[in-house]
């Protein structure tokens, strides 16, 4: 229906800008902590709150709830399915798939910068993931680059205001 192709389109461009705005976090990370494997910066990240700040709030955009900008493109195509094209169970789903990949995102900021979870396995001496770990090349920096955090920042506020455009659908 014409409301589920708005929802839809509205959806896709809320939810693109606030995945893109966790990318630029993960590289935020990636960039502080030289690395971006989980289970090695589990609690490595508790001094990062700018990249904490957009995995939790764009873990909960990611998730559909309201207001962010994602909510309007679920609100109008679970709509469309139920009450205009008989697809009554495409509500249910679509909230199982979006409280799975935003508890996705959740769980691992939770693990990273506050490090709750299960702590690290340690590798066996002499594995092959204890050899990789050893080769590492990069190393971690105090300070996180403005041409980092701008678009972090950019990104994830568009993808939370996304939905408050008037007449946007």
């Amino acid at each position: 229906t014409p409301d589920g192709l708005a929802g839809s389109a509205a959806y896709v461009v809320g939810d693109g800008f606030v995945k893109a705005s966790l990318f630029v976090a993960v590289g935020i990370a990636q960039y502080r902590l030289a690395g971006v494997e989980e289970a090695q910066l589990s609690g490595h990240g508790q001094r990062l709150w700018f990249p904490a700040s957009i995995f939790a709030l764009g873990g909960l955009a990611i998730a559909g709830l309201p207001p962010f900008g994602p909510f309007l493109g679920h609100a109008l195509v679970e709509d469309a399915a139920a009450s205009q094209a008989g697809y009554g169970w495409l509500p249910a789903a679509m909230l199982l798939i979006s409280a799975l990949t935003g508890a996705a995102v959740l769980r691992t900021g939770a693990r990273v910068f506050l490090e709750l979870g299960p702590a690290p396995k340690q590798n066996q001496p002499g594995s092959k993931a204890d050899e990789e770990s050893e080769v590492e090349t990069d190393q971690p920096h105090t300070t996180t680059p403005a041409l980092l955090a701008l678009p972090a920042a950019a990104l994830l506020a568009a993808g939370l205001t996304w939905g408050f455009i008037p007449g946007l659908t």
